[in-house]
């Protein structure tokens, strides 16, 4: 949540700049969610690049796994992706 709100107020201060974010899955992603709709709501660029578990470990109770993790910040974001693991 923190690195989400520093996130934020880099990208405040420093006008036309994108700030990313990197988090590990599960309710990290939840954590982001604040500062996601404040820069919704403020038109801020940022990138929130966030791990989730590999398909075969969503479901079956798995340490770190929120069903539908990729529809948590759907809302607020422009553009959202569920990438497959590297090969």
């Amino acid at each position: 949540r923190a690195a989400a709100f520093y996130a934020l107020g880099h990208a405040r201060a420093r006008s036309g700049s994108c700030a990313c974010v990197v988090t590990t899955s599960g309710t990290a992603v939840a954590n982001l969610l604040p500062a996601a709709c404040e820069a919704d709501r403020d038109s801020i660029p940022i990138v929130f690049a966030t791990a989730d578990r590999p398909a075969e470990m969503r479901g079956v109770g798995a340490d770190q796994v929120l069903e539908r993790q990729q529809d948590l910040l759907r809302s607020t974001v422009r553009r959202a992706a569920d990438l497959p693991p590297a090969d």
